[in-house]
């Protein structure tokens, strides 16, 4: 890869792997202090100790999805990267960081924001000859994912947070199971499938639209990505492509759907008497279809 990709990956890889150890590190801090009906932190009931550790993941998590709003394949030349870059550093922020609460843990973002900008002015051109290369990932804009999620409700009727209805049924071009049934294999039966129809990335919508290589999808409501944090992770996920009439999407009630009449028709094929698994209910069964009560 050229110099600019690989500045850009070392960011990626630095952010997510400085998140993940400050994420471990406040399972057994920070979590307490979050309120889950609120989506709010619990700030004024912080300990210096708490402070100085769960505001580091945060900045780290802001900071990495700016860099990620970059086009890997698209990258400015390498002075205005890393120009770029700099001012991510600086100036990378959420609606969370924003809370005033949140203001005592400023030092540790700033820290956080210091050791960021260190490494990318530390990298030299040796160094650079090492980076690793990571699968593609672009973090789509606003003005990407409000047609994509136009397109899940108009063209697949998906509204809200429970899908497919517990009181209806599916259209004929659409399929649903449980997650235990629907295992890796099975997921990997859909990439074959659309490897086929010479399909090479995805569209990921959750809280986040990530475009991502084929060889990332993972179908997964709590993980994204590889992540349990990250990426829109623990929230309704959907995917699609550019062009191809077909919806794969997880929800919290354990179920997966397939939609498009091509992909069901290739799944049937590929997976003989699926029909006869597909999803009844959040809870599980014997037979893998689940059960609502």
């Amino acid at each position: 890869m050229d110099e600019a990709r690989a500045l850009h990956t070392a960011a990626r890889r630095y952010c997510r792997t400085q998140h993940d150890e400050w994420w471990q590190k406040d399972q057994t801090l920070g979590l307490r202090l979050f309120h889950q009906g609120t989506g709010r932190w619990k700030t004024d009931q912080a300990t210096p100790e708490e402070f100085a550790v769960y505001p580091r993941w945060m900045i780290l998590q802001a900071i990495l999805r700016e860099v990620e709003m970059l086009d890997p394949d698209d990258l400015p030349p390498m002075s205005d990267l890393r120009s770029c870059l700099r001012k991510i550093g600086r100036e990378a922020t959420d609606d969370s960081l924003a809370y005033p609460g949140n203001e005592p843990g400023t030092p540790a973002m700033d820290d956080e924001r210091r050791r960021f900008l260190q490494y990318i002015e530390s990298l030299s051109q040796l160094e650079l000859g090492k980076v690793r290369p990571l699968p593609y990932l672009r973090i789509l804009t606003v003005d990407e994912t409000k047609p994509l999620w136009d397109l899940v409700e108009k063209r697949w009727g998906i509204k809200g947070y429970c899908y497919p209805p517990p009181d209806g049924e599916l259209p004929s071009d659409m399929l649903a199971f449980h997650t235990d049934y629907f295992d890796e294999q099975k997921i990997e039966i859909v990439r074959k499938i659309l490897a086929e129809r010479g399909i090479k990335r995805i569209r990921q919508l959750r809280g986040i639209g990530l475009e991502i290589e084929l060889e990332s999808f993972q179908v997964s409501f709590s993980v994204s990505m590889g992540s349990k944090v990250l990426y829109g992770a623990g929230e309704e996920g959907y995917w699609m492509s550019e062009g191809q009439d077909f919806l794969v999407c997880a929800s919290h009630e354990a179920s997966i759907t397939i939609g498009g009449a091509w992909l069901v028709e290739a799944f049937e094929h590929a997976v003989p008497g699926c029909r006869e698994r597909t999803y009844l209910g959040e809870l599980r069964s014997d037979d893998f279809r689940g059960r609502w009560f």
